[in-house]
């Protein structure tokens, strides 16, 4: 709800990217979805970054009954390709160690499949 996922991100967009502003463009014509972002720098690895059209000066959605997936799923696992990092202040937090009690949790439930079969009776 602060609107800092919403600035200087990056798109991947068909398994790609988006690197070149010819390439922004040509994938506005093909997800009209797009057109809400545009281009406000680069990374270090050359990637393009963009902000939200729709972000409100209170850092809010404009549009958020019709936002797209991406902002739906955020913050998604892509997130650690774009070096592993939330928005400095994101009220989000992720965790790439397994929960121990889950595992255990699923081990015990899974019993079953550590039993030998002695063969038929």
């Amino acid at each position: 709800m602060c609107g800092r996922c919403c600035k200087g991100i990056c798109l991947y967009i068909d398994s790609k990217w988006i690197k070149k502003e010819k390439q922004f463009i040509k994938l506005t014509a093909k997800y009209e979805y797009l057109k809400r972002f545009e281009v406000c720098g680069k990374t270090d690895c050359n990637y393009l970054k963009f902000s939200c059209k729709c972000l409100s000066e209170a850092g809010t959605c404009m549009d958020y009954d019709n936002r797209p997936e991406l902002c739906k799923r955020f913050p998604a696992p892509s997130i650690f390709a774009q070096n592993g990092e939330l928005p400095q202040g994101c009220g989000f937090r992720m965790s790439t160690e397994a929960d121990f009690e889950k595992i255990l949790k699923e081990a015990i439930n899974n019993e079953d499949h550590y039993k030998v079969d002695s063969g038929p009776d």
